[in-house]
């Protein structure tokens, strides 16, 4: 499973598999929305 470090508290947050760049996740920590983006192949979230 991918993990991805949320934007806001840097917590790392797994990543569902069936994912898309544009998907908008919520982070189950600090409950921040954040898009995902692909930037240089990897998955990078953005607020």
């Amino acid at each position: 499973m991918v993990k991805l470090a949320c934007p806001v508290c840097l917590n790392e947050v797994d990543l569902p598999d069936e994912i898309k760049e544009g998907d908008t996740l919520q982070c189950p920590y600090c409950y921040a929305e954040f898009r995902l983006v692909k930037q240089e192949g990897e998955w990078a979230a953005s607020l």
